[in-house]
């Protein structure tokens, strides 16, 4: 019997935490995505300003993951995309072709295929924020992928001539 009492309390005590950790399972990917960029964007000198702009889109991005999540969002859609997109462009595909071989070959529903969409959206929406945010001079200093992303994120009539070259 008292056994059992002590498993109750026990019982009783922990699953309010459990219940508190439950809800943030699904939060690190994003916050991965911005923890990343934060890390890689240690090495350029930021002033104040662009810190805060940085920080704010970053909250955006946590904002619209977290939403995309509750949408059904699942992290291996990623993959899958990731593995068509390399497949497509070794066939030699292009452009906007390119995206649209890509979703037309992912095992997903219409509805899937927009979240997955939206969650692109709102990648490039920050990278094109801590492009924007960012001076030329602190771009080429970033690793090259990183540097290849934020390049590819400027509006078009925004990306410095010789850029998409070096990427």
């Amino acid at each position: 019997m008292r056994r059992v009492l002590i498993c109750a309390v026990i019982a009783a005590l922990v699953s309010p935490v459990m219940a508190q950790n439950a809800g943030k399972r699904g939060q690190g990917r994003g916050n991965q995505a911005v923890t990343n960029m934060m890390k890689n964007l240690e090495a350029v000198e930021l002033t104040s300003e662009q810190k805060v702009k940085i920080e704010k889109a970053a909250e955006e991005l946590k904002t619209s993951l977290v939403a995309l999540q509750s949408e059904g969002f699942k992290p291996d859609w990623n993959k899958q995309k990731a593995e068509a997109m390399k497949k497509a462009r070794e066939e030699g595909v292009k452009g906007k072709e390119l995206e649209s071989k890509v979703l037309a070959s992912l095992d997903l529903t219409d509805d899937q295929k927009a979240v997955l969409k939206k969650h692109a959206d709102a990648m490039t929406k920050f990278q094109r924020a801590v492009a924007t945010t960012l001076t030329s001079e602190q771009i080429e200093k970033l690793p090259q992928q990183l540097k290849t992303q934020l390049t590819r994120a400027l509006p078009k009539g925004k990306q410095a001539k010789g850029k998409k070259n070096a990427a």
